[in-house]
Formats: C-alpha cells, structure tokens, sequence
C-alpha cells in the first residue's frame, strides 16, 4: 500500500481475490478536548464527561462516557460539528464536590482542536 496526501492506492493479489469490491472513504476528523479544573488544582483523574451529538442531550458519541487521565483531559477524534458535553454528577460518591453539570458546547472542525473547560469545587 502507498499513501500520497489524500490518495491511496491498494493492490489486490487476484489470485487471493477473485473479486473484490474496495470502498475507501476519506475523513477528515477535528479533535475535542475536555479539560478538568479544580479550585484545589488536584485530583484531576477520573472525572467522567458524556459527549452527545444533539442538544436534547439523548444521542451519546460512542465510548461515552469518558474519563479523564492523570492531567485531567481528554482528547477524542471527532467528525466535524457540534457536540454537547455534560459531566457526570458523581456527587453521591463524592460529597465533598460541587459537580459543574452545566452543557458545553464543543463546536469541532477539521484538523483543528477545539475544547472545553469544567471546573468543581471542594467543599470539604
């Protein structure tokens, strides 16, 4: 196989394949990235974050949700367009937070990252 900018060529063996039908698609995908912020500047890991595809918040991007790494981000390949993004309120298993369950909105667009920032509270 040989890659040129935006063309590929395929090679099939005839002798492997008879007959094939080969359907290569092009996407160009955007990156989103969520970025979690405390008021103490710790634990940033394991914060949870629902992507969604519309605003009535019922249409969830696949791996949702996600969680957030050791520096308190994320970062997801996307096709470009609006997404909505709302952190799990995980305040049961976390009485000493204040959750920001506000919806973003991440407007992604090709070859380019677009984020969005939640921060919680300590309260205790």
């Amino acid at each position: 196989m040989k890659c040129l900018r935006k063309y590929i060529w395929v090679k099939l063996y005839r002798e492997c394949l008879p007959e094939a039908k080969v359907t290569i698609t092009n996407t160009n995908y955007g990156y989103g990235k969520i970025i979690k912020k405390t008021n103490t500047g710790a634990n940033l890991d394991g914060w949870k974050f629902t992507v969604y595809t519309d605003k009535n918040l019922t249409n969830k991007v696949d791996g949702s949700p996600f969680t957030t790494d050791s520096t308190g981000t994320i970062v997801m390949d996307l096709l470009p367009g609006t997404y909505y993004v709302q952190e799990v309120d995980e305040s049961s298993k976390h009485p000493d937070w204040t959750f920001d369950t506000t919806v973003r909105t991440l407007k992604v667009e090709v070859n380019t990252t677009k984020s969005v920032t939640f921060t919680n509270k300590q309260s205790g």
